[in-house]
C-alpha cells in the first residue's frame, strides 16, 4: 500500500482497514457479525465455543476476536485460551492439527466458529465428528454452497454488492478532492440453518 500511496493515486480498501487516515476503507462489520454469531450459539445453550480466527496482523482478525470476546463477556463467561486458535501469521485454512488439538481437549468445544466453514466441516468429518450431532458449526463468512449441503451451515452473509458500490462512490469522492467519512462499516446478516440447533445439554 505504501508504494501505491507514493504515486499519489486515490486508495479505497475493501473488507479491511488501515490505521493511515489517508487510506479510505469500506468493510463488513466483522465485530458485529462475530458478536451476533457467538450470541446465537450462547442463546441456544452452547458454552464452550471454539474460535478459529485469522492473524491479528489483520484488522478483520482483531475485529472478529473482539466480537467473540464481547458476546462471552455479556454472558459472564471467561475467554478460555485453549478454545481459541489464531495463527501468528497469515493463513487461510485451519489445519487438521488445529482441529484435532481443539477436539482432543479434556473438555472439548460444543461448537466452532470459523471463516472457513467448508474446510472445517471436511476436517471434522475426517476426524470422525458429525455436524451438528457431535458439534455445531457456524461460519463467519458465508461460502456460496453453505446453504446447499446435506447439513446446511449457519453463516454470516457479507453485503458484497453494497460494499463494492460504496467503495466506488468513495473513490470518486476522493478523486474529486472531497474528504468522505471513513472507515465505513456495513452490517453482516446471520443466516440460521441446521448446523447450529438448540444444544440438548444447554
Amino acid at each position: 500500500m505504501s508504494a501505491i500511496q507514493a504515486t499519489g493515486f486515490a486508495q479505497v480498501l475493501i473488507a479491511r482497514h488501515s490505521s493511515n487516515p489517508q487510506i479510505y476503507s469500506v468493510s463488513q462489520d466483522y465485530r458485529q457479525g462475530t458478536y451476533e454469531a457467538t450470541q446465537h450459539l450462547l442463546e441456544r445453550g452452547y458454552r464452550r465455543i471454539g474460535f478459529l480466527g485469522q492473524s491479528l496482523q489483520f484488522s478483520y482478525g482483531q475485529e472478529r476476536l473482539a466480537g467473540y470476546q464481547q458476546a462471552l463477556a455479556e454472558f459472564q463467561l471467561p475467554m478460555e485460551e485453549r478454545l481459541i486458535s489464531i495463527p501468528a501469521t497469515s493463513r487461510d485454512d485451519p489445519s487438521l492439527i488445529e482441529i484435532k488439538t481443539l477436539m482432543s481437549l479434556s473438555d472439548p468445544p460444543d461448537a466452532i466458529l470459523t471463516d472457513r466453514e467448508l474446510v472445517v466441516l471436511s476436517l471434522l468429518r475426517e476426524l470422525g465428528y458429525r455436524v451438528p450431532i457431535d458439534i455445531s458449526l457456524v461460519g463467519l463468512d458465508e461460502s456460496e454452497t453453505a446453504g446447499f449441503l446435506e447439513v446446511p451451515i449457519t453463516t454470516l452473509r457479507s453485503p458484497k454488492f453494497e460494499m463494492g458500490k460504496h467503495a466506488v462512490e468513495l473513490l470518486l469522492q476522493v478523486i474529486a478532492g472531497q474528504t468522505p467519512a471513513s472507515p465505513v462499516y456495513f452490517p453482516m446478516q446471520l443466516i440460521v440453518r441446521d448446523s447450529s440447533p438448540f444444544h440438548i445439554n444447554g
